[in-house]
């Protein structure tokens, strides 16, 4: 089914883009007609690729073995990554419809520029995590809450290196969700041990990352 934004969404899209900086990418890994949201994906980055000369689309097929899919740490299709400045580690795994859309769009903006409004008392406590985290945050596209969970974790990618984070559209991912043993999202996951319900401030979610690094840091 071809997509149709309202025409508010349309002109709210198209006011964010004209803050774009530098040039920025959405990379899709997608196989068309292979998985229930691949085409949609590619018609979704489409359509923001036609609202900005600064959007570009890189789009790669889908294997697991393939350069560019280890290169990026893709393990499951129809994702899209965000790589703007630099690749921050933002992801989208599924199709960044309903409220996640709006994240998308901000992020890209975000990626641009490679600045966030968090506090800088968040700021410095994300300076602290050292070691690797990885952030997944479990959404559904008519879930108001998942916006706010979905931005922050974005963010955190943008302020340290060693964070990355995916946002995984249950729809599409039933059997990960399973996995990750969601009832109701947001549910936030870090590095598959740390489990949040619902929405937490960003300055709290910080403090839940900045504890697991710094318990997975050597002494």
């Amino acid at each position: 089914m071809p997509i149709e934004l309202e025409r508010r969404v349309l002109e709210w899209t198209k006011f964010q883009l004209t803050k774009i900086g530098s040039p920025v990418k959405m990379r899709v890994f997608a196989v068309p007609d292979h998985c229930v949201f691949c085409n949609t994906v590619e018609e979704l980055v489409g359509k923001l690729s036609e609202m900005s000369d600064k959007v570009r689309v890189v789009r790669s097929g889908f294997d697991p073995d393939e350069p560019a899919a280890r290169d990026y740490g893709i393990e499951r299709h129809p994702a899209l990554i965000i790589d703007g400045k630099r690749d921050f580690g933002m992801r989208f795994s599924g199709i960044p419809m309903g409220f996640q859309f709006g994240v998308l769009v901000e992020d890209l903006v975000m990626a641009s520029i490679g600045v966030t409004d968090l506090s800088e008392e968040t700021k410095i406590k994300l300076r602290d995590v050292k070691s690797p985290v990885d952030i997944q945050v479990f959404t559904l596209p008519d879930c108001p809450g998942s916006p706010r969970m979905a931005r922050a974790a974005h963010k955190f990618c943008i302020e340290n290196i060693n964070i990355t984070a995916e946002i995984v559209d249950v729809l599409e991912f039933k059997e990960l969700a399973a996995e990750r043993h969601v009832l109701e999202t947001p549910k936030t996951v870090i590095n598959g041990e740390v489990e949040i319900q619902g929405v937490v401030s960003e300055r709290d979610l910080a403090d839940r990352v900045k504890a697991f690094a710094s318990s997975r840091s050597p002494p």
